[in-house]
């Protein structure tokens, strides 16, 4: 991963460089959701572009501490990257409508500790370290507005891909199965798989769990980009 990171942002500097429009941009509503976003586009043509997103999420504590949070949600750090491919049937790349291919490829990660009440006596301690996988493609449409200035505005209202997930589990303590799920706490997730979908696998040699889905899920992608091209 930090490999594809350092290659991704090589790309962008050579692009800085090289481009004659180059935008360089950052997605407002992600903030909303703990979500740092930077994204260069190059317009390589009149009527074709390619665009890569860097996105890392950053823990909810941060800035601003939550109370009702769960442990998991609370920690949750990672980094996911979007590659685009994008045409403009007009011509006038990058500014005006767009549609293309991209794809979304990520990691995520959590790490906490505390103690189990399995009843007033019996109380274990234990760690916990999830780590959770995406692999995606899909199709997006937007409108890019290149203003005289230069300022980007970049309205991105289409967006659906088919992601692959893989979601896996490091713990410590003397834990059951039971205890494991009431202490992630994701809604839906238990020794079944998600909603009975699946196989959650447990290794007690190694003390790891991994949750196998059979399929790829749907996912979305919008935004509301601001920027400036060079």
């Amino acid at each position: 991963m930090k490999r594809i990171i350092l290659m991704c942002i090589g790309v962008c500097l050579f692009m800085t460089v090289k481009a004659q429009y180059f935008t360089l941009k950052t997605n407002l509503p992600s903030f909303a959701f703990n979500n740092v976003s930077l994204t260069g586009e190059y317009a390589f043509k009149s009527d074709a572009s390619v665009a890569l997103n860097l996105n890392y999420h950053y823990p909810k504590g941060t800035f601003r501490t939550f109370k009702d949070v769960d442990g998991f949600r609370y920690h949750l750090h990672g980094l996911y990257v979007t590659p685009e491919f994008r045409l403009y049937p007009q011509e006038e790349a990058p500014n005006g409508f767009y549609w293309g291919p991209y794809l979304r490829i990520g990691r995520f990660g959590s790490k906490w500790n505390g103690a189990y009440e399995y009843d007033s006596i019996n109380i274990v301690g234990y760690n916990v370290k999830l780590n959770l996988t995406e692999i995606g493609a899909g199709v997006q449409a937007g409108y890019q507005f290149i203003l005289e200035n230069g300022i980007s505005i970049d309205i991105l209202f289409l967006g659906p891909r088919i992601s692959y997930f893989g979601f896996k589990g490091q713990f410590d303590g003397d834990l059951d199965e039971e205890a494991i799920f009431d202490i992630i706490q994701i809604e839906g997730l238990d020794e079944n798989g998600f909603y009975g979908i699946g196989k959650s696998v447990f290794d007690w040699f190694t003390q790891s769990a991994t949750i196998r889905l059979p399929f790829a899920f749907p996912a979305y992608r919008i935004g509301f980009c601001l920027g400036y091209t060079f």
